[in-house]
């Protein structure tokens, strides 16, 4: 949410001054009405400042007086060379993608998304001043979780625990580790024992080594049959490299359930289902709420990823085989 500390319409020249109060050094937009909603990011404090730009030309403008506004425009400046040289890739990339080379596709992809979350850590790790850091820090918040984590368990005990950026960052954090803590990611799976389709108890634990997809679906679940047919291109990709999955229905009706089985062409032998829905023990061990639902198992037991879909899927998979 944004506060209006001043406003001020300039003079014949384009020329105007901002005077206003703020109790510690923030991050301020400068916007000019009527131009297209252009603005300028600027570091504001106890300083005087000199901003100069035309309307008409894109980029920083130039200013006196704040070098914590100039190492904001040095952060601004090197996104907008990293997306400049992104563009210019792009072409070649999506004819990776198109030709079908997937692998070569998702390198590049990968590496772009690395460089741009490791320009806002250097940022991090190099800017002097507390609320330009927080600019990156909002930017790869999720990407990075834990390296926001360590940094903030620094400045909480800095001479900067009392900025607001901090203490909003605090709360932040801590509704996210509330999070975290529902989630199943970086947990051991919780056995699953149910009858298959005949009644034979099935136990997901056997599958122990393997990688494997615990899937909630159900043949009335719209969204469920339509991720199907990627699941199947995944599981016949893979299943010779160590992946299977495990289906768990939540079906009451036990021919309904076979019958989609066989016309979604899901041919891996492990299908269980207490033909209960919402008594399926499974259901709770799971936090499940809703359906579809699916946990990928890496070989040494450990929930390494929640509810992937389409190339999402496929992706983790071919990096755990």
């Amino acid at each position: 949410k944004y506060t209006v500390i001043d406003t001020v319409t300039a003079d014949e020249k384009g020329q105007f001054t901002i005077k206003n109060h703020l109790p510690e050094r923030m991050t301020c937009r400068i916007t000019v009405e009527g131009a297209d909603q252009l603005y300028y990011i600027v570091s504001l404090f106890d300083e005087e400042m000199e901003l100069t730009a035309d309307l008409n030309a894109p980029g920083n403008p130039t200013i006196k007086g704040s070098p914590a506004t100039d190492a904001l425009f040095g952060l601004m400046t090197t996104l907008r060379e990293f997306d400049e040289a992104a563009m210019a890739m792009n072409d070649s990339i999506m004819n990776l993608k198109s030709s079908g080379n997937d692998s070569a596709f998702n390198a590049i992809v990968d590496q772009l998304q690395a460089d741009y979350i490791s320009i806002f850590k250097n940022y991090i790790d190099t800017a002097t001043h507390v609320s330009n850091r927080a600019i990156a820090v909002e930017s790869i918040f999720m990407s990075d979780f834990e390296f926001i984590k360590d940094h903030y368990n620094v400045w909480k005990n800095s001479a900067d625990s009392s900025s607001v950026y901090i203490k909003e960052m605090g709360i932040k954090i801590a509704g996210q580790e509330a999070i975290l803590a529902q989630t199943m990611v970086g947990k051991p799976f919780v056995d699953i024992i149910q009858p298959d389709k005949n009644g034979k108890e099935m136990k997901l634990s056997d599958l122990k080594g393997q990688i494997v997809l615990i899937d909630f679906w159900a043949s009335w679940c719209g969204p469920c049959r339509k991720e199907n047919p990627n699941v199947v291109k995944v599981y016949n990709t893979y299943k010779s490299k160590g992946f299977t999955v495990f289906s768990v229905s939540l079906d009451t009706d036990k021919d309904n359930w076979l019958e989609a089985i066989k016309k979604d062409n899901l041919s891996w032998p492990y299908h269980v289902s207490t033909l209960k829905n919402e008594a399926n023990a499974a259901t709770s061990a799971y936090n499940i709420t809703g359906i579809p639902m699916s946990f990928l198992v890496n070989k040494e037991g450990i929930i390494v990823a929640e509810n992937l879909r389409g190339q999402a899927l496929e992706k983790k998979v071919m990096e755990l085989v």
